[in-house]
């Protein structure tokens, strides 16, 4: 369930030669993590959050080069 609270935030120093970042959201009761954003920004906002629920993002770096995308591990 999601409310209207927005948040943007700072998330991650930039990762050299990077064309753009994944950014992903954990769900415990799941146990997967969903990508809930593709950007070129590490600044990032995020909508209908909701109030008292913990949330864990992680990021993935990425480069283009070409026709090839080479990945970064997913952040800790």
């Amino acid at each position: 369930d999601w409310s209207s609270d927005v948040c943007s935030s700072d998330l991650w120093n930039s990762a050299k030669n990077a064309t753009g970042y994944i950014v992903k959201v954990y769900n415990p009761e799941t146990n997967k993590r969903t990508t809930v954003k593709i950007t070129t920004n590490t600044l990032v906002q995020f909508r209908n959050l909701t109030v008292k629920r913990k949330y864990y993002f992680y990021v993935r770096s990425y480069r283009k080069i070409g026709d090839q995308t080479l990945y970064g591990e997913d952040s800790q």
